[in-house]
Formats: structure tokens, sequence, C-alpha cells
């Protein structure tokens, strides 16, 4: 396939990349959320409005407030589970909901939004080098 056919086979994707089912407690009750992989402009946005923390090691190595894009993004790629339906929730629903949940599950969710945006995203271009055979080629991260 050529670059043109890969491009166009990866916009008409059925199923974007999506986080693992997370579950936070929220007024004493299980509930389920899920996040799907925000397009590259809009995690792009969301990592420059969000500057990293200095005193946290990853917002450091990464160059952005993990806590503050995972917020930023969900609003629009996060969506809450009611059994097999998911229901994309209103921005200010998002606001009330991050300050209600647990230290905890706030954690849970910005692993699991980092793992999928930034560890699979990488793994993705090793299987792609992997399968295409051919001599890694170096990436430098800006920054």
């Amino acid at each position: 396939m050529s670059f043109k056919d890969d491009l166009a086979a990866a916009k008409a994707a059925v199923a974007p990349a999506k986080s693992p089912v997370i579950e936070v407690a929220v007024h004493g009750k299980l509930h389920q959320v899920v996040f799907y992989r925000a397009s590259s402009v809009d995690w792009s946005h969301a990592a420059m409005k969000h500057l990293p923390r200095m005193d946290v090691a990853l917002d450091r190595k990464n160059g952005y407030d993990l806590a503050g894009v995972s917020r930023e993004i969900s609003a629009k790629y996060g969506r809450v589970l009611e059994g097999d339906v998911e229901t994309q929730m209103p921005a200010e629903d998002w606001v009330d909901f991050w300050t209600v949940i647990a230290p905890a599950s706030a954690r849970d969710i910005e692993a699991s939004v980092w793992h999928l945006h930034e560890f699979d995203a990488e793994r993705e271009i090793e299987d792609a080098k992997k399968a295409s055979k051919r001599r890694p080629v170096s990436r430098k991260k800006s920054g």
C-alpha cells in the first residue's frame, strides 16, 4: 500500500484506539469510564495549554501536565459506560466528575490516558518498523 492508501485506511478505521475500562466510585456507587485516543491536534493543543509541573518528574519528562491534559481531553474523548452503552457527558459534568472522584481514581485515569497516547503510540511505531523490516530511523523527541 502507498502512503496515501494507508492514510485513507487509517481515517476510515472503524474502531479508534481506546483505553481499557476504568472503574471509579461516584457517590458510593461503582461507575465505568473509557477514553478514546485524542487526535494529534487536540492532544498537542491540550499539552501546550498545560505546562509541566516542575515538581512532577513525569511532567518534566513528557513536557506537559498529564493531569491537566487528561482533564482537558475528557470532555471530548471520555465516555461513561452504562451497560454496553457509551455516553459522552457534557463538559461541565466532566468538571464535576474530576472534583468528586478519589485521587487514586484520577491517577488511574491519568495513567490510562498516558498509556493510550504515549506508550501505545510508540509501540505502534515499533511494530510498524518490525513489520516493514526496514532499518529503524531514530526519532528525536522535541523539548
